[in-house]
């Protein structure tokens, strides 16, 4: 009679050895899998604490931008007015003449309402207006001016970008008549304002001298109203690629 204590056979020992050798190689599967989904799940984690961080940042900045928003009509509308105009034809003409920046100035003035929003906005990102980052992604937009512009500025920035782009606004609306000034701002008879403040008045006399006044004038009444649609098209473009720039800059 066999033993019933004894061990199985030869054959039977060796189909236990494989199976537990093939539990094994499937622990070892699962746990490989185990392990990889920890670690691909980790990023996804950071990815949706990053989104939601910037959706909140989003929240605290687009207040500022949208009161930038808001001060575009007005500010177009100023821009936009005969006097607005004929001031800012001149200034460009009279700075390709003697290489100076009145007109850049002017707008800056004129555009700083906008400007003061966006640079609240970015701060809320942590992000500088006239750092290489910004004016990297800016570039990437298309919203660099540096070869488009009429004036190179020194300094990169929102600001740049806004002036840079009004002045080639302006510039392509009202290309005749700033080039009507421009024959008189290159001659002697520019000599009166060229240094001084410029009242509108001088404006008229300097432009007269060259029989150009009247036909300035029926021309900037004809563009007056074709320029406030472009200036405003031109500011909140750049209100929106700033946002953008912005949160790229962020998330790099």
């Amino acid at each position: 009679m066999k033993n019933n204590s004894q061990t199985g056979s030869p054959q039977e020992s060796k189909t236990q050895h494989k199976g537990w050798k093939f539990f094994f190689l499937i622990l070892a599967v699962v746990l490989a899998a185990v392990g990889w989904f920890q670690l691909d799940s980790k990023p996804k984690i950071l990815k949706q604490q990053e989104r939601r961080r910037l959706e909140e940042l989003d929240r605290k900045a687009d207040p500022y931008f949208n009161q930038a928003r808001k001060e575009v009509p007005k500010i177009a509308k100023t821009l936009s007015s005969k006097k607005a105009m004929m001031k800012l034809c001149w200034l460009i003409a009279k700075d390709k003449a003697t290489g100076k920046h009145q007109a850049e100035e002017y707008l800056a003035k004129h555009i700083k309402p906008i400007v003061s929003n966006c640079e609240q906005a970015a701060s809320v990102y942590g992000v500088r207006l006239n750092s290489k980052e910004f004016a990297k992604v800016m570039k990437e937009t298309g919203s660099d001016y540096l070869k488009a512009s009429v004036y190179p500025l020194g300094s990169l920035g929102i600001e740049a970008v806004m002036i840079r782009s009004t002045l080639a606004s302006v510039s392509r609306i009202c290309g005749s008549v700033i080039a009507r000034m421009s024959t008189c701002a290159v001659g002697g008879s520019a000599a009166a304002v060229a240094d001084g403040p410029l009242p509108i008045g001088d404006i008229f006399a300097v432009v007269l001298t060259v029989g150009g006044t009247a036909w300035s004038i029926y021309d900037l009444h004809q563009l007056s109203k074709q320029l406030p649609k472009d200036l405003e098209n031109t500011l909140l473009n750049s209100i929106d690629n700033c946002r953008y720039a912005c949160r790229e800059v962020y998330m790099k």
